[in-house]
């Protein structure tokens, strides 16, 4: 199969491949390796705080808007989405019991009570992540659901469902990126509540239960949306020069992050209003960029949306078990490049024997890491 490639794609509906949306998938998932792993943290703090807290801010976004995209036409399927659903939440529950070790050592560490600690769990399991990274399955469960919701049970139009998702990143947002101001005042403890003013009790309550508005209601809903409506209308969607319109959209990012940083006093940010019209650029222009269709550039695309995953589920249990024990076991300490840079390697290198081995009969089992 090789078809030639147009070079001159005028509308997205004409696009029959999406190749380089999976290398950017790639690409995003290790800037989510070095958003946890703050490679420039030895180096630079300037330099760190734009990687951390801007450049790598992009990759959870980049997922939620690719899965809204190719979730368009299997949306008003109920048998599609449950089983899309079940396979996010496959990946979600064994990616849990990876961690579960990780986890153990982690409240051990903070000396809480088991019973506290069991609870915890079972509330972040269901409402805020298992783990670090896993809260982007949940997120993506939730805003399937509810977009699903939406279009087949309330029938909404689209641009109502656009006002509402919109007024959703506007709240999340400012009660992300905007709130610290007020953190302060809402951060107290169950036996300290007298000390809280009595206006603040919902946003107390909230933050109790849900921890942020980094999740699939404020924050997965509206990327994933905005992917399913891209999709939607991509026979009205015309090739521009998305790159630039995303580098300058990217440059206004850039600008929000430092302003909520100095002025609002933010230690960092998982949302930003420039944020959404940021990611939707790199994904238009990553969808107009023409590969040609040959069986070896597919089997590629299919290479890289593996090894996207993997690297996004594996790259803490690799820091934990292989670079951590350098430290623990041999008393090597890393500095944060250098930790980056083997995290990346050893989970490429894990990432490649899981996908291999997966074509063995007997250890197919290990495709249900991806």
């Amino acid at each position: 199969m090789e078809d030639k490639i147009k070079t001159t794609t005028k509308r997205l509906d004409e696009k029959t491949e999406f190749i380089a949306v999976d290398f950017f998938r790639l690409l995003f998932a290790i800037g989510i390796v070095a958003l946890h792993l703050a490679p420039m943290q030895d180096i630079n703090e300037t330099l760190n705080y734009f990687v951390v807290h801007v450049l790598t801010r992009l990759g959870v976004p980049f997922f939620f808007l690719v899965s809204g995209f190719f979730l368009q036409k299997k949306i008003q399927d109920v048998q599609k989405v449950k089983a899309y659903l079940a396979r996010i939440f496959q990946l979600y529950v064994i990616y849990t019991v990876l961690y579960l070790p990780q986890i153990v050592y982690d409240d051990r560490k903070a000396g809480s009570f088991w019973v506290w600690n069991l609870l915890d769990f079972v509330r972040n399991f269901f409402l805020v992540g298992s783990y670090t990274q896993l809260w982007y399955f949940v997120g993506l469960i939730v805003a399937t659901l509810l977009l699903y919701w939406l279009k087949n049970k309330l029938k909404l139009r689209d641009r109502y469902i656009a006002a509402l998702v919109l007024v959703l990143y506007a709240i999340g947002t400012i009660g992300n990126a905007y709130i610290q101001p007020l953190q302060d005042r809402i951060d107290v403890p169950v036996g300290a509540l007298e000390q809280l003013d009595g206006k603040y009790l919902l946003l107390w309550l909230y933050f109790r239960v849900f921890s942020t508005t980094r999740n699939g209601l404020f924050f997965g809903l509206p990327y994933v949306f905005f992917g399913y409506l891209i999709a939607k209308n991509r026979d009205k969607i015309a090739r521009k020069n998305y790159l630039l319109l995303a580098v300058l959209s990217f440059m206004l990012m850039t600008g929000e992050a430092v302003v909520v940083h100095e002025v609002f006093g933010a230690a960092g940010s998982d949302m930003l209003f420039a944020l959404l019209p940021t990611s939707v650029f790199i994904l238009l222009f990553a969808a107009f960029v023409d590969c040609r269709k040959t069986e070896r550039n597919f089997h590629l695309a299919k290479h890289l949306r593996s090894l996207s995953v993997l690297y996004f589920g594996l790259h803490k249990w690799i820091e934990f078990y292989f670079v951590g024990l350098l430290h623990r076991a041999l008393g090597v300490e890393l500095n944060s490049l250098s930790r980056f840079v083997l995290v990346v390697i050893l989970n490429y290198i894990a990432a490649e024997v899981i996908i291999r081995m997966s074509d063995i009969r007997h250890f197919q089992w290990l495709r249900k890491l991806y």
